[in-house]
């Protein structure tokens, strides 16, 4: 029975070496599973991080066209607006063309008109302070002229008469001097004498003229001074 014992005791001692090696054994290599996972976790934070690096990178990008595409589409519209206004103020040219075209044409037509008045003025001034105040003068000259032809008949009066009448016309004026029988013209005459006379179709018609009148630019400068026949019934004669 010992020797029997024995030997189940060595088989036992035998089999827990055999454990403890395995045990060992076993420990070795979860040590090494231990060591393999940790590399391969530490490589995997390393390509997470790697990846997050890349993917912030890609963001970031993102992020930049996402900011240039806006900005692209605000100047986008801004140019949408802008070809818009000018479109309406094509479309508006022919009217303003043709209001500027009215306006013109009224500052032409105004500008014609304000020419015609400066001439028209400055001949009224002319007439009236140089030319007026020189035939005037020459017309006095006419007329004490004309009172001594009428008085004197002398044909060298009647000559210088003819003279003067012609300076006064080269000046353009023109001489009022009424022919007997002419109606009387309240503008251009100025009676101071009255004729009776029988004949009615006389009546207020020129009798005779004592001074001619003179006349420039359509104005009257001197009135002729006439007596004129006055119709009276009562009076007899042919």
């Amino acid at each position: 029975m010992l020797p029997e014992c024995n030997h189940k005791e060595e088989d036992m001692q035998a089999i827990s070496e055999k454990i403890l090696e395995l045990e060992k054994e076993k420990l070795g290599l979860h040590s090494q599973l231990d060591m393999k996972q940790l590399q391969l976790w530490q490589n995997a934070l390393e390509i997470s991080a790697e990846t997050l690096s890349k993917l912030s990178s890609i963001s970031s990008d993102q992020n930049n066209q996402l900011q240039y595409l806006e900005n692209f589409d605000s100047r986008l519209k801004s140019l949408e607006s802008e070809v818009r206004r000018i479109t309406l103020d094509i479309k508006g040219l022919p009217a303003s063309i043709t209001a500027i075209e009215k306006n013109v044409e009224q500052l032409r037509n105004l500008t014609e008109r304000l020419v015609e008045r400066l001439n028209s003025l400055t001949e009224e001034f002319i007439g009236e302070y140089v030319k007026g105040p020189t035939i005037k003068h020459t017309g006095c000259l006419y007329n004490s002229i004309h009172q001594l032809a009428r008085h004197e008949k002398n044909d060298n009066f009647s000559g210088l008469l003819e003279e003067v009448r012609q300076l006064i016309e080269a000046q353009g004026a023109r001489i009022i001097e009424p022919e007997q029988g002419e109606p009387l013209n309240a503008k251009e005459h100025r009676p101071i004498r009255k004729v009776l006379t029988p004949r009615e179709e006389l009546d207020m018609k020129v009798a005779e003229v004592f001074k001619p009148g003179l006349g420039l630019n359509g104005r009257v400068i001197l009135h002729a001074v006439v007596a004129v026949f006055s119709y009276d019934k009562d009076i007899k004669g042919s």
